[in-house]
């Protein structure tokens, strides 16, 4: 009996010891992962933000000659999406819009019926990127985020300088499924958006994709793909989540009437 108990007593040492040492390594491994991993991500969405540009050649020209290459020309502002104003003085680069998420005092959490896009909670503040010329705002990227069929759709949605016609809409991070939800990764697919509007003459938010096709072309929406109708009804609640009330509906306004919040330099 006193032998057994030596056994058991052992394998239970054991199995602890091995428990802890894996426990450790998976821990130091993550902590080891954790910068690439947001090295990476932060690859992903300057590559994106490249592609942005990419198709509008004037642009690129601009940025070229005024700034001397690419990322160099978006001026990134951190936003506050309660008054849409800048945050003076902010370095826009270096916040960590998943950190503030993360936060409670930074971060709004959302009812299920504001909740369009199921985020869940929204930051107070994000990072946007301007491109001004001759101090006149050429182009607006806004980063946006939600929901599709079985997972969270992370992209940029560029608008023209008159803040309502879309320059284009890009997912860099999605896990849609192959060849039916994953198409809002195709070129055809993105280059659809580019020229359509986000609102009618009233105002109303319209932009979307269109679930049942009417015939005709329509100023606002692109059609639905074929099998994935659930991914469409994602991308048209982000996008109206993000273009709404809760998301930058202010800081377009104010983009728009010139207006100038307390704070911002002049």
């Amino acid at each position: 009996m006193l032998e057994n108990a030596k056994d058991w007593m052992r394998t239970l040492l054991f199995a602890a010891g091995v428990a802890v040492v894996c426990g450790t390594l998976v821990s130091a491994v993550s902590v080891w992962l954790e910068p690439r991993q947001a090295r990476n991500t932060q690859r992903d969405r300057e590559a994106v933000l490249q592609s942005l540009l990419a198709c509008q050649p004037e642009l690129v020209a601009f940025l070229e000659d005024a700034a001397g290459a690419g990322l160099a020309g978006l001026d990134a502002r951190l936003v506050d999406l309660d008054t849409g104003c800048y945050a003076p003085r902010a370095d826009a680069l270096c916040f960590d819009v998943e950190a503030a998420a993360a936060d409670p005092h930074q971060r709004l959490t959302l009812s299920p019926e504001q909740d369009i896009a199921s985020i869940g909670v929204r930051p107070n503040q994000v990072v946007v990127y301007e491109v001004r010329r001759d101090d006149e705002l050429a182009l607006l990227v806004l980063p946006v985020y939600g929901l599709g069929y079985g997972s969270r759709l992370d992209g940029f949605l560029s608008l023209g300088g008159d803040l309502d016609t879309v320059s284009s809409l890009v997912f860099y991070a999605h896990g849609e499924t192959p060849g039916m939800g994953a198409r809002i990764g195709d070129t055809d697919w993105q280059a659809a958006w580019r020229g359509k509007r986000t609102r009618d003459e009233t105002g109303r938010l319209r932009i979307g994709v269109r679930v049942r096709p009417s015939g005709g072309e329509s100023p606002y929406e692109i059609d639905a793909m074929t099998g994935a109708t659930r991914t469409g009804v994602g991308v048209t609640n982000l996008l109206r989540f993000w273009l709404g009330d809760l998301g930058y509906a202010s800081l377009i306004r104010n983009l728009e009437s010139g207006a100038r919040c307390v704070g911002e330099p002049a």
